[in-house]
């Protein structure tokens, strides 16, 4: 069941690639093609991700990912907001994850709103707008919802300029080698973030990822991997572009109305780098362990 989903999502994703086959067939296959097929085959696999993050959770945790985060149900409302607001202090401790997830996830954001808008059809754009609105009332918390809104309309709007005035700079394939590097450097900043408990069978978080690169090479490579997709699944519309727009508010001085405090995120976060998803009333009983 596994590979067979994961197989689909590369067949589909390879087959939205032609244009990179027929240049991989003739022999005049580029550097950015590779960077625009990679790219492809990754999101082809988004969809067996997320499915697999509902019906097969453990296997994807035993790799070294979170799939309960990815769950619908775990980002919706005050209590799946609060729940992806308490992992993100957990998993970005390190202030080389803090910098570059600051900086990249407003570029992920970009990118994939301006692909949504370039090369889907219109009702799957409707379809991801009532998405993205019904969640943002889902919060019960106006102003961040509000925020988060404006936010994204103004990043397609901005899109759309951009495009207008610059339309080969701005090519499809080039935003996805953009979303691609994007989320190339938000994998590589959790090499200084602990191995999460699952890798290494306690409950506990273990060492930092980066003292296993000469140890365990295989391990390296599975977390490459693995944490590749886990990062750009986590930049799609909806995901962690939401919790870093209320950082931000938080930073300027808005306390949110139902919202969990920033402050007491990042308490809940140590909680739980300590002493294991248990710690911590939003996640015990989700670590598999």
């Amino acid at each position: 069941m596994r590979i067979a989903l994961l197989a689909l999502g590369i067949i589909a994703a390879i087959v939205q690639s032609p244009l990179c086959i027929f240049r991989t067939l003739s022999g005049h296959f580029t550097l950015k093609d590779l960077f625009v097929l990679m790219i492809d085959i990754q999101i082809g696999l988004l969809a067996p991700f997320y499915l697999l993050s509902v019906t097969d959770h453990q296997w994807l945790l035993s790799l070294g990912s979170f799939p309960y985060a990815y769950q619908p149900i775990h980002n919706l409302g005050r209590r799946g907001f609060d729940l992806q607001l308490v992992l993100y202090e957990t998993f970005h401790g390190s202030m080389t994850a803090k910098v570059v997830h600051g900086l990249v996830i407003p570029i992920q954001q970009f990118s994939w709103l301006f692909l949504v808008s370039r090369t889907s059809t219109g009702p799957a754009q409707l379809a991801l707008a009532i998405l993205l609105i019904a969640q943002a009332v889902s919060y019960k918390d106006v102003r961040v919802g509000t925020t988060v809104l404006v936010l994204n309309a103004a990043l397609c709007m901005l899109g759309h300029i951009l495009h207008t005035a610059y339309p080969h700079a701005l090519h499809t394939d080039n935003i996805k080698i953009l979303l691609f590097l994007a989320t190339l450097f938000e994998m590589l900043s959790h090499s200084e973030e602990p191995l999460p408990p699952a890798i290494e069978g306690s409950k506990a978080f273990g060492e930092l990822a980066n003292k296993s690169y000469i140890s365990s090479p295989g391990l390296v490579a599975q977390l490459a991997m693995i944490g590749f997709t886990s990062e750009l699944a986590a930049g799609v519309p909806g995901r962690l572009f939401n919790i870093a727009v209320y950082k931000g508010m938080y930073r300027l001085g808005y306390r949110g109305t139902g919202v969990m405090d920033v402050g007491e995120a990042k308490e809940r976060g140590k909680d739980i780098l300590a002493g294991g998803w248990e710690a911590d009333a939003l996640t015990s009983g989700l670590g598999g362990m």
